[in-house]
């Protein structure tokens, strides 16, 4: 009982097959140079490309919109400084009213008493 519906031609085809070291270099570079390997290549190259890209422009640089405002309106700090400055300068002024105010009352009573005697 001799099964005959495989035909065996060659029977040198179910041995291994020895490539060398040259020949597996060649078959990579086929691969390689291969136009849809290229192709592929360079979309995933040029996405990557893009994102980094993206990535540089949208979170490293420093902001796009910091441009100098003092030449409208004053920056924040300079509110606030000159808040500051406004607040020292009126208590300023008010201690010099009433350091004033003082020395004219002074004046007047030593004045008076001058006067009077």
């Amino acid at each position: 009982n001799v099964d005959e519906s495989v035909i065996v031609i060659n029977n040198s085809s179910w041995e291994s097959l020895k490539c060398g070291m040259n020949q597996y270099i060649k078959n990579v570079l086929l691969f390689l140079h291969a136009p849809y390997v290229k192709y592929l290549y360079n979309v995933y190259s040029h996405i990557i490309f893009l994102m980094l890209f993206s990535y540089v422009i949208l979170f490293d640089f420093f902001p796009i919109y910091d441009f100098i405002s003092d030449k409208c309106l004053p920056s924040i700090e300079e509110l606030h400084d000159s808040r500051i400055s406004i607040n020292n300068a009126q208590k300023r002024s008010f201690s010099n009213r009433s350091t004033n105010a003082i020395k004219n009352k002074l004046i007047a009573k030593t004045s008076n008493l001058f006067q009077t005697t």
